[in-house]
């Protein structure tokens, strides 16, 4: 038993210490392209990094450089925004990211799409981040661990719950297609009535 659980740990260890070399190999080419301004194929690569590594909040950082240089200052607002700005155009960004969704906390935590789990983020400003979105959309702290756990890629995403913008939307088209019936089944009978007297009178 105890020399099965030491293979199981050397196993772990060598997988992981694979797992860094293959991460740091595929920077290292993300960097050449980069040099070499292949930035179209620099996001492809960080965008595959993102899915494989969600925990590597790095992947995050070079990924919103790299938008920011394509001029998508939206994206890369949205892949800066755990992190604090260090330079005017991460802070454009952010704005260009917010702007984009209204400054719902919800759509805004979905957009960014951190699934890396929560205590990879542990002491980091993301931390702050995510919580704080997390209490302005009405998340619970157990709701919002489950949604931020580290995902297999094939898992489908949880169900995204409406903003209260679109909740109060549905209730207002709903509420005028109401009124619009009503004013509508009046108006038959009022004209109906106009015209048995019409006829009345004949």
């Amino acid at each position: 038993m105890r020399n099965t659980l030491e293979r199981r740990k050397n196993d772990r260890g060598q997988h992981k210490g694979e797992s860094s070399l293959a991460l740091q190999e595929t920077l290292d080419r993300v960097s050449l392209d980069e040099a070499r301004g292949e930035l179209g194929k620099a996001r492809d690569r960080l965008e595959g990094l993102l899915v494989a590594y969600p925990d590597e909040i790095e992947v995050r950082r070079r990924l919103g450089d790299v938008y920011w240089r394509l001029q998508y200052p939206e994206r890369a607002g949205r892949h800066w925004y755990l992190f604090e700005s260090d330079r005017p155009e991460m802070e454009l960004a952010k704005r260009a990211f917010e702007s984009r969704y209204g400054g719902d906390a919800w759509l805004m935590l979905n957009a960014i799409g951190y699934h890396g789990g929560l205590d990879s983020l542990d002491g980091t400003y993301g931390n702050t981040v995510i919580r704080d979105l997390a209490k302005r959309a009405g998340v619970t702290s157990g709701k919002l661990e489950a949604a931020l756990r580290r995902r297999n890629p094939s898992e489908p995403v949880p169900p995204t719950p409406q903003s209260w913008q679109s909740k109060l939307f549905l209730s207002l088209a709903l509420a005028v297609v109401i009124a619009v019936l009503v004013l509508a089944v009046v108006g038959l009978i009022t004209m109906l009535g106009a015209l048995g007297r019409l006829i009345g009178h004949w």
